[in-house]
């Protein structure tokens, strides 16, 4: 009889936990508002030190696949220190200051603590990419950094929603969508930098420049696909990965081969968009992730993590 009541308790309880999860919203009005402010006064503010940072004329420059990125060096430091600042503001305001019926972080759970700090780590290097992109299409640098450190800041935002209010649990689409994102970028960014080091630095200038893109691109690709389908598993994807076939082998092999074809919708699109219809490199490069994004997502969520 005890054990039965018991169980019976445990039933209850998650089911409860269940209800709460359902009818908890995404955001709270008062959060968005007093959230959305503080993300615009910063980038505001860090616009305006910007001003302090003159640039320096020096230009460092490195090749990526047949055209040539470069950036003035004076925007080095303060595309790193910005973010760091900026980030830790808006963490202390979530802390701190109870919006409405919002949470108060936790930072007891470890392993979403230390994922968030790898993420505060991507963000401050995403956010000095973005710097680097907006320069190639002469953007005025202080309008850069106040588009780089919105974008940044939303970005750290959605992350401690995710990991410190830990909706990272919740399997409602809106947030799967935003993990799926955050895992596409990390694979994106693996891939390129595993890529950018055999095709620069790993293997010798003598060899043919065919086998050297044939093998960069080749290695660059199962990183990131490696990575992409770990985080996929144990992140994205984590209401469905106990009972799917994600985890047998036909499912990894149709994780490669979708992946494969992505690539190959990526290939495509850049030869189409910039060697044919001669658009801008950057665009090219935008508006290809944003095809293969909705082709990974929606052909693994249908396929494999059903």
């Amino acid at each position: 009889m005890g054990y039965n009541k018991h169980v019976t308790q445990v039933i209850m309880e998650n089911e409860e936990k269940i209800t709460q999860e359902q009818i908890r919203p995404y955001f709270y009005k008062k959060e968005i508002v007093v959230n959305g402010a503080c993300i615009v006064i910063l980038s505001v503010v860090l616009a305006l030190l910007s001003l302090a940072f003159k640039l320096t004329g020096k230009i460092y420059s490195f090749p990526y696949q047949d055209t040539v990125l470069s950036f003035d060096s004076s925007i080095v430091v303060p595309s790193i220190v910005f973010p760091i600042v900026s980030n830790l503001a808006l963490l202390c305001l979530n802390y701190f200051v109870k919006t409405g019926d919002q949470l108060i972080p936790s930072f007891k759970k470890l392993s979403n603590t230390i994922c968030l700090i790898l993420l505060y780590i991507v963000g401050i290097l995403c956010q000095f990419v973005l710097m680097v992109l907006m320069a190639q299409v002469n953007i005025n640098v202080h309008l850069a950094y106040f588009i780089a450190s919105f974008i940044e800041l939303c970005y750290f935002y959605l992350m401690i929603k995710l990991y410190l209010f830990n909706y990272v649990e919740d399997k409602r689409i809106l947030f799967e969508v935003i993990r799926f994102a955050l895992v596409g970028v990390l694979a994106s960014i693996v891939d390129f930098v595993t890529c950018y080091l055999f095709q620069f630095i790993f293997l010798p200038d003598s060899w043919p420049n065919l086998a050297i893109t044939s093998i960069s691109v080749t290695c660059g690709f199962i990183v990131g696909v490696t990575v992409n389908y770990l985080c996929s598993i144990y992140m994205v994807f984590k209401a469905t990965t106990e009972k799917d076939k994600s985890r047998t082998m036909l499912g990894k092999v149709m994780f490669v081969a979708l992946s494969a074809v992505g690539l190959f919708i990526g290939i495509g699109l850049q030869a189409l968009l910039y060697d044919v219809l001669n658009l801008d490199y950057i665009l090219t490069f935008i508006l290809r992730t944003i095809v293969t994004l909705f082709w990974n997502y929606f052909s693994r969520k249908y396929l494999i993590f059903r």
